[in-house]
């Protein structure tokens, strides 16, 4: 079956028809083929479309045209439509701009940005909810204990208005193309090399689970998918689901005789990944599963939908007075209820921003200007961009657990970013502690203080005393609050005290008057450890910018930066020479992370492999001492740390 080059579809919103090509001079990610494009054709009429399509299959099929300086040409001889797909200058949409656009946030004055961070399972939600003023059973947006689909970020706008709004922008088209396909790569691999359907289900699903809340539930065993008859509890759409199991059991077994049959198959896993993505059946069965994951959009029966150029849904906007109406809404489309699989869009959304009159317990009067951000921290760590969005904020509430034996890692994270001036520490679970003598709320918040005493000591182990001394002296500045689950005076008072601490975070800090004296004799060692760390942790590519960031950063802070070799004021306290350490380390990381960016990433994204590219990386970053000292690595690692020495107003002597 021949693979046509260009292949047209009818757009979700079914009012026009778009189409879809690798882009002829434009490079994918790999560097090896074209970047794949979906765009809109502006038209409803099928046969029109068709011919479009017919006209940008002969200008991609010309190799004459394969260069921007051809338009001119093209534009001679073809629709302005095709033209426009191929040599148009588009790219992805800026989405925080989309929600800026519809509900802004910088042009409301006086308002904090507040972002929370914390661990799954420590009382994020719990917290958000009360921030919210919402009623736990009756108001079940958002809900508690996200799945591992729902990666979004939820903005809380707070605000004296009578309606409710909100804006839900998406993710891009090609990235959810990307994800389907590598899933039933994936599941194909399992079920023809592996014989097994559990693993095929598995991947089918995603480590995320993202198809199941778009398409439904499937059962572990599928042999008899026809006739095989859920449990009561199991929801399912077994008339979406069956054809596209039953079609990628048939090909994956189809692509794997193929191979069986070349003389050359001992390198099956290899040979079946190269067959199956071009295979055009194969290709076929991946659009449609696509084509099935767009139509979920149909659930979006209120509200607005705006198109990107490619036809895609860009953003979604809702707007009513009815609050139980509107958080029912946002629940059914957006939620976490196993209920609703098969007909949620939370796998699909990028993020969300939500306006309105919402208010904590402990304002009965006026509303806190306050814009409130939930994400989900996964594995304990905060990505680049999540480091980012808080560097952007006004402040960042820790969401602990009192009952927890350890401090997360944030804590660790927080101190190494130079980010711990604007760091609030909440403690949620004082109703669940108990004990003979913790029967009391007094008595559980004395438990609770010794607790965060012991995570700072923990904290001091690792990173020494510069680092527990910082965070005391921020709890102390900033406050330590307990939030209970019950709406009791107690809750109610940290409420506020939380509250007006958020809403003072938009105060500017002051510069400090002591300068730091450095001699860069040490270094040279802590750039080596840094290097030794990050070169045995590194395993994804995709992870290379916030690990080097963080390996690099954590060794220059325990090695070199926390120890200077002396102070431009030797009378200066404690406080003002520990914020201006924070200070080295904050800038220290955003170079960093812009030095992986700009110089390690690029170069890795050219090379094909793990082995390839890891090799490279050992280049770039060399772990063996001998190598590491002739390496022009070290120049401008040690230029990096330099500067920003300088910046925090120190000094740094050869």
């Amino acid at each position: 079956m021949a693979v046509e080059l260009v292949k047209k579809s009818r757009s979700q919103n079914g009012k026009s028809w778009c189409v879809m090509f690798e882009h002829p001079f434009r490079k994918a990610a790999d560097g090896k083929k074209g970047q794949p494009v979906r765009i809109g054709l502006n038209t409803k009429d099928e046969e029109e479309a068709e011919k479009l399509r017919k006209q940008l299959q002969d200008l991609v099929a010309d190799e004459n045209f394969w260069t921007p300086k051809a338009k001119m040409k093209a534009k001679t001889l073809f629709d302005e439509r095709v033209v426009a797909a191929v040599y148009g200058q588009w790219q992805e949409p800026s989405f925080e701009g989309v929600r800026d656009s519809c509900l802004p946030f910088q042009s409301e004055e006086g308002y904090a940005n507040i972002q929370l961070i914390g661990d799954r399972g420590t009382g994020k939600t719990l917290l958000l909810r009360q921030l919210l003023g919402l009623n736990e059973e009756a108001e079940p947006f958002p809900a508690a204990g996200y799945s591992d689909s729902v990666r979004y970020e939820a903005e809380w706008l707070l605000a004296d208005q009578e309606c409710y709004e909100a804006v839900v922008t998406f993710v891009p088209f090609m990235k959810i193309k990307a994800y389907v396909e590598e899933a039933l790569l994936q599941a194909a691999m399992a079920y023809a090399l592996e014989s097994s359907e559990q693993k095929m289900i598995d991947a089918l699903m995603g480590k995320e689970g993202m198809l199941r809340s778009l398409i439904g539930f499937l059962p572990s065993s599928v042999s008899n998918l026809y006739g095989w008859f859920p449990a009561s509890y199991e929801k399912v759409h077994l008339r979406r689901w069956a054809p596209y199991v039953k079609a990628l059991q048939s090909e994956a077994s189809r692509v794997r005789q193929a191979i069986l049959s070349k003389p050359d198959a001992a390198a099956e896993p290899q040979s079946f990944k190269e067959t199956w993505e071009r295979d055009a059946r194969c290709m076929q069965l991946a659009e449609a599963l696509v084509e099935e994951v767009e139509r979920n959009f149909g659930a979006l029966e209120e509200g607005n939908i705006m198109y990107h150029e490619d036809d895609w849904p860009l953003c979604w906007r809702f707007k009513t007075k009815d609050r139980a109406y509107f958080l029912q809404v946002l629940y059914q489309l957006f939620g976490d209820d196993p209920a609703f699989d098969g007909k949620q869009l939370s796998s699909l959304v990028e993020g969300m921003r939500l306006k309105g009159p919402f208010r904590p317990l402990s304002h009965e009067q006026g509303f806190p200007k306050l814009m409130i951000t939930e994400r989900r921290v996964t594995g304990g760590h905060l990505s680049a961009w999540q480091i980012e969005k808080i560097t952007a904020a006004d402040a960042a509430v820790l969401v602990e657990k009192g009952g927890a034996l350890t401090p997360s890692s944030l804590w660790h994270e927080m101190v190494i970013t130079g980010q711990t001036e604007k760091l609030s520490i909440v403690f949620t679970d004082v109703d669940d502690i108990s004990g003979n003598r913790l029967r009391t709320y007094e008595e559980r918040c004395e438990h609770l203080l010794r607790s965060l005493n012991e995570r700072i000591e923990t904290i001091g182990d690792t990173l020494g005393e510069q680092a527990a001394r910082t965070l005391t002296r921020v709890c102390r500045q900033n406050g330590l609050h307990i939030i209970g689950r019950s709406t009791d005076l107690q809750t109610v008072q940290s409420l506020q005290r939380l509250t007006h601490a958020l809403e003072k975070s938009t105060i500017p800090k002051g510069e400090s008057r002591v300068h730091p004296i450095y001699v860069s004799i040490a270094v040279s060692l802590a750039i080596y450890e840094g290097a030794k760390r990050f070169c045995g942790q590194i395993q994804k590519r995709e992870q290379i910018a916030a690990a080097f960031a963080s390996c690099m950063g954590e060794a220059l802070y325990r090695f070199f930066i926390k120890d200077p070799s002396g102070w431009s004021l030797s009378e200066a306290s404690y406080a003002e020479k520990d914020r201006t350490i924070e200070r080295i380390c904050f800038f220290l990381h955003q170079d960093l992370l812009a030095y992986a960016q700009e110089e390690l990433c690029p170069a890795i994204e050219k090379e094909d492999g793990q082995k390839n590219w890891q090799e490279t990386l050992a280049k770039l970053v060399p772990a063996e001492q001998e190598a590491f000292i002739r390496e022009p690595f070290l120049r401008d690692l040690y230029g990096i740390v330099k500067g920003c020495i300088e910046r925090a107003g120190g000094v740094m002597i050869s």
